[in-house]
């Protein structure tokens, strides 16, 4: 595709999952956290968002920023990768220290908050492991346990009440 007016090299190449070229392009001193200025995206989020797994990796390593915010409105990588369903690109990002309970979304819709609602168990279970916490609740009061019974996710609510103390519910 032709790059969009105001892109870089550097977000055209993360966009098309070109991991060589962004390792020549950062070489060169391309800035890994150069949002566009248009669409406020890194070239972190546009390599997450097309699921290029190793254009992310050649990113991480070349320092791109795992909680930047000026990404697409209210979105981080990792929020991003959670609604891909990418348990691999979540682990990336974790692996990267990317804030597992991120506020930046307007309605305060986090990453185990957004797996919760999908139904996605597999998810659901390594954001807990990792540290998610199940208690933070959506603008709205709305629980994570709550957006998984309405949804009918039985794994995930499963998921959500392993661990809890008698009386103690997320």
């Amino acid at each position: 595709t032709a790059a969009a007016a105001g892109e870089t090299p550097l977000s055209a190449a993360a966009s098309c999952g070109h991991s060589d070229i962004i390792a020549q392009l950062v070489a060169a001193r391309a800035n890994p956290n150069h949002a566009d200025p248009s669409s406020l995206t890194t070239p972190l989020m546009l390599a997450v968002v097309g699921g290029h797994m190793e254009a992310a990796q050649t990113l991480l390593g070349a320092s791109a920023d795992p909680n930047a915010t000026r990404c697409r409105p209210e979105a981080t990588p990792l929020l991003a990768a959670v609604a891909s369903n990418s348990a691999s690109m979540v682990q990336l990002l974790l692996d990267a220290h990317a804030d597992i309970n991120p506020t930046t979304h307007s309605l305060r819709m986090t990453p185990l908050f957004m797996a919760c609602q999908m139904g996605w168990a597999q998810l659901v279970r390594g954001l807990l492991q990792a540290g998610a916490d199940k208690h933070q609740r959506a603008l709205n009061g709305v629980s994570t346990l709550m957006v998984a019974a309405v949804g009918g996710h039985l794994e995930v609510v499963q998921a959500l009440l392993e661990g809890c103390q008698d009386g103690e519910g997320p």
